[in-house]
C-alpha cells in the first residue's frame, strides 16, 4: 500500500493536480495536511485535516485512521504548536496510541523517529521554509519479515518529481492489533 502526503498549499491547486497526477494510480490514499484554502469536496479523493487557514466546518482538525497495521494520527499541528516544539504532538499521539503522525504548518519536509512513533511532516508544496524546493512525501506501506512490524519506506520529492536524497528512509513500526 502507498500514500501520497502533501500539505500547505494555501490555495493554489495547480501544485496539487501534478502531484496527484503523478502518483494517484500508485496510492492507496491521500493525506493532505492542512492549510490547503480551498474547498475540500474539490477533491474527494483526498483525507484532510483543517489547519489554521482552512475554514471548511465539516473538516476536522484531528483525524485517527487505522490501516494496514498503522494508527495514523493526521493533524496540521497549529493546535499542538509544532513551530516551537514537538512534546505536546507527542503526547497527543501516545495518549491515542498512534504509531505513525502525519502533520504539516512548518513547511519544512521532516521525517524523525521517536518514542516508537514516525512523525512525517512532508513540507510545502507552495512556499518551503529553510529548503530550496516545495516538497511532499510517499510512503510505501509493507509488512516486515516478523509480521510483528510494518514497514514504511519513505521518499521525498520535489513538487517536479525529483527524489530529495537525505530525506526519508526506511522505518520499522510495532504493528498496531
Amino acid at each position: 500500500m502507498r500514500f501520497l502526503v502533501v500539505s500547505d498549499t494555501h490555495g493554489e491547486k495547480e501544485p496539487l493536480l501534478e502531484v496527484m497526477e503523478r502518483h494517484h494510480k500508485e496510492s492507496t490514499r491521500i493525506f493532505h495536511c492542512g492549510d490547503y484554502c480551498i474547498p475540500a469536496v474539490t477533491f474527494p479523493e483526498i483525507t484532510f485535516a483543517k489547519g489554521n487557514c482552512d475554514r471548511d466546518e465539516e473538516i476536522q482538525e484531528e483525524n485517527l485512521i487505522e490501516i494496514g497495521g498503522l494508527r495514523i494520527l493526521q493533524v496540521h499541528g497549529h493546535r499542538y504548536k509544532v513551530k516551537e516544539t514537538s512534546l505536546k504532538l507527542q503526547y497527543r499521539a501516545m495518549e491515542l496510541g498512534a504509531n505513525f503522525v502525519l502533520f504539516g504548518h512548518t513547511h519544512i519536509p521532516t521525517c524523525v523517529m521517536n518514542k516508537n512513533i514516525l512523525y512525517l511532516n512532508p513540507g510545502s508544496l507552495l512556499i518551503p521554509r529553510f529548503y530550496s524546493v516545495p516538497t511532499y512525501a510517499v510512503v510505501t506501506v509493507s509488512a516486515a519479515e516478523d509480521q510483528e512490524r510494518v514497514r514504511l519506506d519513505v521518499d521525498f520529492f520535489s513538487l517536479y518529481g525529483e527524489r530529495q536524497k537525505g530525506y526519508g528512509g526506511v522505518y520499522y513500526l510495532k504493528a498496531i492489533q
